[in-house]
């Protein structure tokens, strides 16, 4: 997302509009916030920017507890958190927190659905009830991730477009001083 910034100064009809990047947001989830899938292997979080690997956290806990199987792993923008394949069939919920390369933490939660079958160890006997809630495509209330169109500066640090804008702002500002004090001394 980008913030369109107006700056109009001395003479009119003179307006320039600066672009400002805001900070970084999550683009996409797979699985889908809300889908009910098989078994997945891994948890993907892809966001408009670069993320600093050493700032990532990712937890994935349902039915049975935590099923992260192992370190995320981080690639530019991409963020893959490795999945145990001991799935119960049921409701998981993603953590995730990360901190972009700009230095903001970006933090969040999704949910999807295991449709896994019970590994024989975790089924429960005949006679049992089961304990397992019943799986339901119906989206969570949890925040959506909807995918946005990437900005054409993406790589470029924020700080080099805030600095480059301030630098535009200041000029204009300046400039139009001196064609007001120009106007008052003639």
């Amino acid at each position: 997302m980008t913030l369109l910034v107006s700056s109009a100064w001395a003479t009119p009809n003179s307006a320039v509009a600066t672009v400002v990047p805001t900070h970084a947001r999550l683009d996409a989830v797979v699985p889908k916030d809300g889908s009910s899938v098989d078994s997945p292997t891994e948890v993907r979080l892809t966001f408009n920017e670069r993320v600093n690997a050493d700032f990532v956290m990712v937890t994935v806990v349902g039915p049975r507890g935590s099923i992260v199987g192992g370190d995320p792993e981080v690639q530019g923008r991409v963020v893959r958190q490795p999945l145990t394949e001991d799935q119960a069939p049921g409701r998981y919920t993603v953590t995730y927190r990360v901190v972009s390369t700009d230095g903001h933490p970006i933090s969040g939660t999704s949910t999807f659905a295991s449709l896994a079958t019970a590994s024989p160890a975790s089924s429960p006997s005949p006679t049992a009830p089961s304990t397992v809630p019943p799986v339901s495509p119906v989206p969570s209330n949890s925040v959506r991730h909807t995918p946005v169109e990437t900005s054409r500066y993406e790589g470029v640090p924020d700080i080099v477009l805030l600095t480059l804008a301030a630098i535009a702002v200041i000029a204009l500002v300046l400039g139009g001083v001196a064609v007001a004090r120009r106007r008052i001394h003639e």
